[in-house]
């Protein structure tokens, strides 16, 4: 996958696969967000991630911080964030 133009939407897309699992609907939805960068598509992942369980969009938001930690521990810009996201991105294929 190349580089995300919305690093913000790719690091939600890692911690979806990460909970959820990347062969979720939501994640596809989700990568597919990613992917495009188009509204309708983001506004599709949005309406999946709304029918989620609270405890469950609260282990991704902990995926999310602890993400986010790792890559500020690690010094790395958005841009950089971005790329190595990227490349850890599983296709969401089953």
């Amino acid at each position: 996958m190349a580089a995300t133009s919305n690093p913000a939407l790719a690091l939600l897309a890692k911690s979806i696969a990460d909970v959820v699992g990347a062969n979720s609907e939501l994640y596809r939805d989700v990568l597919r967000a990613v992917e495009s960068d188009e509204y309708v598509d983001i506004m599709l992942a949005q309406a999946s991630f709304d029918t989620l369980s609270a405890e469950i969009k609260r282990e991704i938001s902990e995926r999310v911080d602890d993400l986010v930690a790792t890559y500020l521990a690690k010094g790395q810009s958005v841009e950089e964030m971005a790329d190595e996201l990227a490349g850890e991105l599983p296709d969401g294929m089953a």
